[in-house]
């Protein structure tokens, strides 16, 4: 009698293998932003009261010089398209004459900034003919008198200075000379008595007020 063999057969299947690789991404696309105002007490902060500037033109220039460029907006802000992983170098410049940069301050870091993607660049403007100096033939140096008593007619306090100024190089500062004699701008029968003085250089206006 014969004895039957069986024989098993194991087959071998190979799988492939599959390798993962990661594809690098574009960058993030973050822009760069903030607000262009002007600086009217000149320190280099946004204060409430200080308006936003329009109209000044943001250029961003990236590595390879590629420029863009934006306005700022009605109330001072701009966006500008960038990177984060790039740092550009951000310009600010502006048509006005009369306009000059603000000191550097919390909210003011210069007129050329170096910033990447996603960065806030804030600028500051000023006037300087918002400012008097030593040299203002105009205003000089200006004080409110204050005079005791009833200023009406026939009194003894009658005429007596309420504005005055002494003006310019003459105004006692050492090597000016003797200090000239003040200029009368009005007698307390006038506006009586008065408190603070206020300078206007656009109109060379000087303003008093009395409560």
């Amino acid at each position: 009698m014969k004895r039957a063999t069986f024989v098993g057969l194991c087959a071998a299947i190979a799988l492939p293998v599959v390798s993962l690789t990661t594809i690098p991404s574009e960058a993030a696309s973050a822009p760069i932003t903030g607000t262009v105002f002007r600086d009217y007490n000149h320190d280099g902060v946004n204060d409430a009261g200080e308006p936003g500037w329009p109209g000044i033109t943001v250029t961003a220039t990236d590595p390879g010089g590629v420029e863009t460029s934006t306005a700022t907006l009605p109330d001072g802000t701009y966006t500008l398209a960038a990177d984060n992983a790039v740092q550009y170098k951000v310009e600010f410049t502006w048509t006005e004459a009369w306009l000059e940069p603000g000191p550097i301050g919390a909210d003011n870091q210069s007129s050329v900034q170096f910033l990447t993607g996603g960065d806030t660049g804030n600028f500051s403007i000023s006037n300087p003919a918002d400012y008097c100096d030593i040299a203002d033939a105009a205003l000089g140096y200006s004080t409110t008198c204050y005079v005791n008593g009833d200023p009406a007619a026939g009194s003894e306090f009658t005429g007596g200075d309420a504005v005055i100024s002494v003006h310019g190089a003459a105004a006692g500062f050492p090597g000016a000379g003797d200090p000239a004699a003040p200029t009368h701008y009005a007698a307390n029968t006038l506006i009586g008595s008065t408190y603070g003085l206020s300078w206007q250089p656009s109109t060379e206006r000087l303003f008093t007020s009395a409560f």
